[in-house]
């Protein structure tokens, strides 16, 4: 019953499962090792000229991680209501809202870090600013290029007090995806070694029809050649792109 009704909570702090703004789309879906998950994913607008969306993965499994993920949302909707309310530009710069949250998950004690990665997309601009708190496997852009790993570094939430985050930045190309996913899908790579995963995940892309229901099908292959079909680990991902049709590497 415990693991239900925490189960149903974090649900309900689920964005709608696509949303579209000035030509941005952002689509996510999530699989859960059980009933609740570590794993958690949000997008919102800032303004008129801003899209903000992050992957945030707890450590650990369960009711004890997915109430940090209700906690980590609330921290957010806080941000971004200081924005609204009182004009504060925290929730515009990733690397200082990742300076922030880390100070407050370790002034309240909970005594389980946080991986994240949290991006703004300037509408203007057309411009990406990121900051990357440890989240592995690093996004995937793909783009008339090519498909190719945006490698950053960065250190988890939760762990080391008063922790410095840095912005960084990309100019985005007029048709792109990026593929944001949690570490979960390692769990079920038929690899053990880096090099190998990140074929594999470079493989993910490759064909993508810019649809979520393209890494659903191919999960589910993963899941399927397993002699123990359940997911070791809470798999999510994050689709955000701005495509025609479909991009072909």
């Amino acid at each position: 019953r415990h693991s239900l009704a925490a189960k149903k909570m974090q649900e309900s702090l689920f964005p709608e499962k696509k949303f579209e703004h000035d030509g941005i789309t952002l689509e996510y879906n999530y699989h859960p090792s059980i009933d609740s998950s570590g794993d958690f994913i949000d997008y919102f607008k800032i303004g008129d000229d801003y899209i903000g969306f992050y992957l945030a993965d707890v450590a650990g499994h369960g009711i004890a991680a997915s109430f940090l993920t209700v906690i980590l949302k609330s921290f957010m909707s806080l941000y971004l209501k200081k924005f609204h309310e009182m004009g504060d530009q925290a929730i515009l710069q990733p690397g200082e809202l990742f300076s922030l949250l880390n100070n407050d998950l370790l002034t309240e004690n909970y005594e389980r870090h946080v991986t994240m990665f949290y991006g703004v997309i300037n509408l203007a601009e057309n411009e990406l600013i990121y900051s990357n708190a440890a989240m592995y496997p690093s996004p995937i852009l793909l783009d008339e290029g090519g498909a190719r790993f945006v490698e950053t570094n960065g250190f988890p939430l939760g762990l080391i007090k008063n922790r410095t985050y840095s912005n960084e930045f990309i100019k985005l190309p007029d048709k792109f995806l990026m593929l944001y996913i949690s570490d979960g899908i390692l769990e079920i790579i038929n690899e053990n070694e880096p090099q190998g995963h990140k074929r594999q995940l470079l493989s993910l892309v490759k064909d993508l029809h810019t649809s979520t229901s393209d890494i659903q099908k191919q999960i589910i292959l993963w899941l399927n050649r397993r002699e123990d079909s359940k997911i070791p680990d809470d798999i999510s991902y994050l689709l955000v792109k701005r495509v025609d049709s479909a991009l072909k590497t």
